[in-house]
């Protein structure tokens, strides 16, 4: 088994004191840690005992005594993929770490009593998370304000196979029916939503979307200016002339839906639909739209109140202002997703780190990178994790004597060398796939001796 170890140092030291009563002098020893790395084993069978680490600990406590103190730790990667990916990119992570007292076996599952705390970080961008197509809109609505400060959109490459007018032109004839019958709230009701994001985390779509929010989702596929331009005027022409009455939230105070609400009196004015004014109407609508998305997740799951969230609903924020305040409820979404698709957390852990989180991104930016920490119950949502999937870092600490004479001995488990330079030589086994059933364990022991005399 190929092995790099580096000998410890000793350092000594005396102190001299003297006073008119006594003469006193006081030395001690301190021995640098010794680093020594193992691996990879194949299988957890290749790997030393508990009794032989013990055995090796004892050895160098002297005198001799039976009195050992030690503490296990697990770390488990809940994504299997650390926090990076392989172009070194930030991706979300969700690790699991869990201490105990009084080891039983080397790789022992983290017991009922052990200290359980997970760390959290959202990235938002990866496509397997939950929210992949939420945030896929948001960088759309995100192009779209952009180009209101640089005069350039980049719009939808994507061939329609029906052009966006006739789209558009049937969504105002479903309007004029309902119109005729009963006037309601856009009922959303098609493939699109059955497979929506939301539904693939067990949670019900929102389908009271309003005329403006309807109409958001069909002008996404804008393929330039000018389609922008035909859509709206079909849009403005059709409110104009009262053929439809559609309904909006009362919340929604976009131009557009206050457009709506004058046509509802006869008196509405028709604007000139040129320059930016297509662009930053179609950027209120997201905005309006994404708004409620998020709030109506987070409410409709009981996980805060509307109250909460008011800081992240200003209805006098600029159009720049409210893009970042929904770029911060996304990357809470993201944690919110993955919690709830990975580990199954009681509700009561899902209200408190939606809580941190609204009260951190309310003073920092969306994309700082932080990590929660999220104290948990060893309950039975961790544990499906810890029997499931192989622990990325497992230690042992073995302790024994007491401050002036204390020898420390670590043993180190994980599917990664502690160092890349602490293994010569791994044979063909690979090392970066974590995607594996099972890893390669390394091993790593650090021992530490100290002791002080008079």
């Amino acid at each position: 088994m190929p092995q790099n170890g580096a000998m410890g140092t000793a350092n000594v030291w005396w102190e001299d004191y003297q006073s008119a009563a006594h003469v006193s002098l006081t030395g001690g020893m301190s021995i640098n840690p010794l680093f020594i790395s193992a691996g990879p084993f194949p299988t957890p069978a290749n790997l030393p005992t508990l009794g032989s680490l013990q055995k090796k600990h004892r050895a160098r406590v002297f005198p001799p005594n039976n009195n050992v103190v030690n503490r296990g730790f697990a770390q488990y990667d809940v994504f299997g993929t650390g926090s990076h990916d392989a172009t070194g990119e930030r991706q979300t992570s969700v690790l699991i770490e869990c201490s105990w007292k009084d080891v039983t076996s080397v790789l022992q599952l983290p017991p009922y009593n052990s200290d359980t705390v997970m760390h959290i970080r959202a990235v938002p961008g990866d496509m397997k998370s939950a929210a992949y197509n939420i945030y896929r809109e948001l960088q759309t609505l995100s192009g779209f304000v952009e180009g209101l400060k640089t005069g350039e959109v980049l719009w939808c490459l994507e061939e329609n196979a029906t052009p966006l007018t006739t789209t558009v032109s049937n969504f105002i004839q479903e309007f004029t029916e309902l119109h005729v019958k009963k006037p309601a709230l856009q009922k959303v009701q098609n493939e699109a939503d059955i497979n929506s994001p939301m539904h693939s985390m067990l949670l019900p779509p929102r389908k009271d979307l309003d005329f403006t929010e309807a109409l958001w989702e069909k002008l996404l596929g804008c393929s330039g200016y000018q389609e922008l331009v035909e859509c709206l005027q079909l849009v403005c022409t059709a409110l104009q002339q009262g053929k439809i009455q559609p309904m909006v939230h009362r919340s929604n105070q976009s131009e557009l839906a206050c457009l709506v609400r004058e046509s509802f009196k006869g008196a509405m004015r028709a604007p000139d639909l040129d320059g930016l004014l297509p662009v930053r109407l179609l950027a209120e609508i997201g905005v309006e739209k994404m708004k409620r998305d998020y709030t109506h997740f987070f409410i409709a799951e009981e996980l805060t109140t509307l109250s909460q969230l008011s800081a992240y609903l200003k209805t006098d924020a600029s159009l720049e202002d409210n893009l970042a305040l929904l770029h911060k409820l996304h990357v809470i979404l993201e944690m919110v997703a993955a919690c709830k698709a990975f580990l199954d957390l009681p509700h009561e852990n899902l209200r408190t780190l939606l809580g941190m989180a609204l009260q951190h991104y309310g003073n920092h930016c969306h994309d700082d990178g932080h990590t929660f920490q999220l104290p948990l119950s060893a309950g039975a949502c961790v544990k499906r994790v810890y029997e499931r999937s192989q622990a990325a870092v497992w230690r042992l600490e073995q302790t024994s004597g007491g401050k002036d004479d204390q020898v420390t001995s670590v043993c180190q488990i994980s599917t990664r060398p502690l160092y890349d330079h602490a293994v010569c030589d791994v044979g063909d086994m690979t090392l970066g796939d974590p995607m594996a059933d099972t890893q390669p364990n390394f091993l790593t022991t650090v021992q530490q001796s100290r002791v002080s005399f008079t």
